[in-house]
């Protein structure tokens, strides 16, 4: 049986893509400037990765079912019932996404059930549950990569309120001003999300009229000019107030942050490799054309601040790799940057492992002897049993891969 496979993946066209980051890594062209957002690696059933079996392609997922032991791992097997328990990405932004958050296992179990109930659909554009999984997940920058993420401290939300002018109802401003902070933060978010187009309108007008007049001399003037960007994508859209309640986020190449349940994020700009739980489950809150739930979402967030942990690659149990550790059970993010000179790294034994090429060229080996090359934009997927699978190479290559 064979053990490495290379990965064949769709590519999400999302409006927000980036027409240059992924076409550029897999060598392709793209004459049309069409948007290439996502490159899925995995086998979540909205797209599951492809692969080639006795001189035939079949889907990854169904690979892992028919001996899923020696592709998990039995352990792994046995703890996610036969199936890969991550879902790894490829994110090009061009646009901001949507303001958005990501329910907790049982939230997501519950969603899932009554949706079902109800009888809609899953390409339903309303539905809000794809799948009966939380999300939590990492985003590792390739290029510098902005975004927004958590609650600021309310006392910072309500002095930047009152820099802007907020337009908003006299009672959220004494919240803002005197809390408690979960009431205030859930007051903001109702405000932002439940008025009428019409308010939203007029608010994203009075609000980037003013932002635009601070962003010329003021000590804000970084926020107030993100808030003006954000408004020629979404100019009728009040959510463009995000970095007043949210905290700004810029990430260095080689740089990560993860996002755990109910935290309201929002990606702006960048190229990252994301690396999530397998599912697909997405409540919105702004600046998106998409559907929003506002009652689900506040169901579903933490109304607290937070501010997310910038996370740098430490040493890991395996030589020559580097890890971004985080708390999720499903996931650990390695990367191998030998970008220095040609290094060779011991893949993860005993779990399943994803592998992708950002930059160079490296080769899978095995104990006994063979060997699979990946270029630059390739991807594979190592089985838990091959055979003390290693990379070498000169390049930079990021492995997902489950803890152990």
């Amino acid at each position: 049986m064979r053990l490495i496979y290379e990965l064949r993946n769709t590519v999400q066209h999302y409006a927000w893509g980036s027409p240059d980051a992924i076409p550029k890594l897999l060598s392709i062209p793209n004459p049309t400037a069409m948007p290439f957002a996502e490159l899925w690696m995995g086998t979540h059933p909205d797209a599951p990765s492809r692969v080639e079996s006795d001189g035939t392609e079949t889907g990854l997922d169904g690979l892992i079912g028919e001996a899923p032991a020696e592709m998990l791992g039995a352990a792994c097997a046995s703890r996610f019932e036969s199936k890969l328990p991550f879902l790894f990405k490829l994110l090009a932004a061009a646009q901001p996404l949507s303001i958005q958050a990501h329910p907790t296992k049982a939230q997501a179990e519950s969603g899932w059930e009554r949706e079902n109930a109800l009888g809609i659909a899953l390409n339903d554009p309303n539905r809000n549950y794809k799948d009966a999984n939380h999300k939590p997940e990492i985003i590792c920058a390739i290029t510098p990569f902005e975004g927004l993420c958590g609650f600021r401290q309310l006392d910072e939300i309500s002095r930047l309120c009152g820099r802007l002018e907020l337009p908003c109802p006299s009672d959220l401003k004494t919240m803002l001003r005197e809390g408690p902070a979960n009431a205030a933060f859930k007051r903001l978010i109702e405000w932002t999300t439940d008025s009428s187009p019409t308010e939203k309108a007029e608010t994203a007008r009075i609000v980037a009229r003013r932002a635009q007049l601070l962003s010329t001399d003021d000590a804000d003037a970084e926020l107030w000019k993100l808030i003006v960007r954000l408004s020629s994508f979404a100019a009728e859209d009040s959510s463009i107030i995000a970095p007043i309640f949210l905290n700004y986020v810029r990430l260095e190449p080689g740089e990560a942050m993860f996002l755990p349940a109910g935290v309201l994020h929002a990606y702006l700009d960048g190229f990252g490799v994301e690396l999530m739980a397998n599912s697909n489950n997405v409540l919105r809150g702004g600046l998106t054309p998409k559907h929003v739930d506002s009652a689900e979402l506040a169901k579903v967030l933490r109304f607290e601040p937070y501010r997310p942990a910038v996370l740098l690659p430490a040493s890991s149990r395996y030589p020559g790799l580097s890890e971004y550790r985080t708390p999720a059970e499903e996931f650990r993010l390695y990367a191998l940057d030998s970008r220095g000179g040609s290094r060779n790294a011991a893949l993860p034994d005993g779990v399943p492992s994803i592998v992708v090429v950002i930059d160079g060229s490296f080769m899978i080996k095995q104990n006994r002897g063979s060997h699979t090359t990946i270029g630059k934009g390739g991807s594979f997927f190592v089985a838990a049993g091959a055979d003390s699978a290693a990379l070498e190479g000169v390049g930079l290559a990021y492995i997902a891969s489950v803890p152990q």
